[in-house]
């Protein structure tokens, strides 16, 4: 994951001149002080992020506002879903939006659509996810063995089994690729898997259909088996 810089975002905000508009206050008010004398008791954060919690809209509306994240995982897939999500899924999400948001920064583009209250709204999201953003993997990129996966072999069955369930077509070699009598390589594994959760997400942002958690659970099994197969 690039580290993305509250530096950059500050010395954006400091040339910034017009008003704030578009994301919630509920960041705002999260780190308002609290009053003296006043005893605050300290608690762990939820172990969950709800639909309904200021950090959920308000990484919506980021999401929305900067078209992130792009790259599919089960975490991006869970969030455009609109169900509840862990906190390391929901800084999966977090860090695709920050190298996004990072990303226009360098081309100075976004400073004709960011407002004060955009900055103030990712860095308090950075913030309060400081040590899931720390420990965020990239799913299922990364290098690959060069160790084929054969047709007889369970996690090739049950990738049938997801491209029937969800209707994605395999995106490798070509549309009429015949998935039940050829071996596939690890790249073209993900390419495929990949090419569901794009499936999955094109159907959430179209309103076409809104997954459940339980509904996603193949995916998650998948993905689960994939990883249990490369280290055993």
């Amino acid at each position: 994951m690039g580290k993305f810089s509250v530096h950059l975002l500050l010395s954006i905000a400091a040339i910034l001149s017009y008003g704030l508009v578009g994301l919630p206050d509920a960041a705002k008010a999260q780190s308002e002080p609290q009053p003296a004398g006043q005893t605050v008791t300290v608690t762990e954060p939820n172990p969950v992020v709800k639909p309904t919690d200021w950090a959920y809209i308000t990484l919506k509306l980021v999401a929305s506002k900067f078209n992130c994240p792009s790259t599919p995982d089960l975490s991006s897939t869970y969030f455009i879903s609109g169900v509840e999500i862990t906190r390391y899924e929901f800084a999966q999400v977090l860090s695709e939006c920050l190298d996004k948001v990072s990303q226009l920064l360098r081309t100075q583009e976004i400073t004709k659509i960011i407002t004060k209250q955009d900055i103030a709204a990712i860095q308090k999201l950075q913030e309060e996810f400081e040590a899931e953003l720390s420990t965020v993997g990239k799913g299922l990129q990364g290098i690959m063995s060069p160790i084929s996966i054969q047709p007889n072999e369970p996690i090739y069955k049950h990738l049938q089994l997801i491209i029937q369930e969800y209707g994605c077509v395999p995106e490798t070699r070509n549309s009429s690729y015949d998935l039940g009598n050829t071996e596939l390589k690890e790249a073209e594994f993900v390419e495929i898997f990949n090419g569901c959760l794009r499936r999955v997400n094109q159907l959430a942002i179209s309103g076409t259909k809104q997954w459940t958690r339980a509904e996603l659970e193949p995916l998650a099994k998948l993905e689960s088996e994939f990883y249990y197969r490369r280290i055993r």
